[in-house]
């Protein structure tokens, strides 16, 4: 069965990548203390989950006289509702959502900008907007390879032979991310908004 999010990998899956058999639980202590922290750390990192799921009461944090509020987790497949000082708002009347960067939009009502209305922007006291939507990103092979790397170096299971002037091959750890690696993190980071 394909791993579809991050929080789905096992100590077997690490295993298997590395090639070490079952039986062998030599390292099953240091695996299972790094792969979530190693989970932990590309979700901080990039800002998302990796997990296109519907996301419920989600508020948040906007700046005070702005057009723009931002989702969390992005693609947005589709917004269930936006509700702004418990009003739940009309898509393409009220408001309209520009999916890929999960930027919502209050629309001008034009009618107001005599009367004192809010001209466009949302109401940035706490609490006073949520969403509800269906959105994120899914995983994908090249983070969940990072993931295994990650795991491997941490849990002391990735090492480089190398044959030193005298011509005896030794062994070095690995201890940090390559940059390719740490490229592809990079190319998955949400910016925050």
């Amino acid at each position: 069965m394909p791993i579809t999010k991050l929080g789905d990998i096992t100590k077997a899956d690490i295993k298997a990548y590395f090639g070490i058999a079952t039986a062998d639980t030599a390292k099953d202590a240091k695996i299972d203390l790094v792969l979530p922290m190693v989970v932990a750390n590309i979700i901080d990192f990039c800002r998302h989950d990796f997990e296109s799921k519907a996301r419920t009461g989600e508020s948040p944090v906007i700046e005070d006289n702005t057009m723009f509020i931002f989702t969390k987790n992005r693609p947005v497949a589709s917004v269930q509702s936006v509700i702004e000082d418990g009003i739940t708002l009309t898509e393409n009347s009220d408001y309209y959502v520009v999916k890929d960067t999960g930027r919502i939009e209050k629309i001008r009502d034009n009618s107001s900008v005599f009367s004192g209305g809010y001209f466009g922007y949302w109401n940035s006291g706490p609490g006073k907007i949520v969403l509800n939507y269906t959105g994120g990103e899914a995983l994908t092979q090249d983070v969940l390879l990072v993931a295994y790397e990650w795991v491997g170096i941490w849990a002391q299971l990735k090492t480089t032979a190398y044959v030193t002037d005298q011509g005896v091959e030794a062994a070095l750890q690995i201890n940090d991310l390559p940059d390719s690696l740490k490229q592809i993190l990079l190319n998955h980071k949400h910016t925050r908004c």
